[in-house]
């Protein structure tokens, strides 16, 4: 149990310090994952081109790790973060450091990449109706959009939008 808690303590402390490099507080998240650990998991993914999804994001360590791993082995992970917004979690502290990683501070490196954000909520589907699939559809459009690689809007309007990529 000693061992355990030492562990857990020196992961803490590495993982506080990561959130400091990523221009947040280190009492922002109580307990954040080191990048290093989610590193060392990412290093045993043999497709290097993987879609990473953690569905607890947190702290979003699992973003910083992943967009690190890309710019030093030249890995094309991509990553979703899930999270339920307790206590303003994502908005305080996750999304704010997915955008420093990918933008760089004075003392950490520009990693780049691209950021989509979507707040979803619960879609009223009693009966499949043409009304109630035509609804689900257009709260799920950009996400749709995200699996087939397509980001850029060409055209829309109320009835429909139109994406293409590259």
């Amino acid at each position: 149990m000693v061992f355990y808690s030492i562990i857990l303590g020196i992961f803490n402390a590495e993982g506080k310090e990561d959130l400091v490099k990523s221009g947040l507080s280190e009492d922002c998240f109580d307990y954040p994952k080191p990048v290093r650990l989610i590193k060392l998991l990412l290093d045993s993914v043999q497709k290097k081109n993987a879609i990473i999804v953690d569905f607890f994001a947190g702290s979003g360590t699992t973003a910083r790790a992943t967009l690190e791993m890309n710019q030093e082995d030249k890995s094309n992970f991509q990553f979703i973060l899930c999270t339920n917004n307790e206590n303003n979690i994502i908005t305080e502290v996750c999304y704010p450091r997915v955008k420093n990683s990918i933008l760089g501070l004075k003392h950490s490196n520009k990693l780049g990449g691209n950021l989509k954000y979507f707040k979803t909520d619960f879609v009223d589907y009693d009966e499949p109706t043409d009304r109630n699939k035509i609804k689900l559809t257009k709260q799920a459009t950009e996400m749709l959009c995200v699996k087939e690689g397509t980001f850029e809007k060409v055209m829309g309007n109320e009835r429909f939008k139109i994406f293409k990529n590259s």
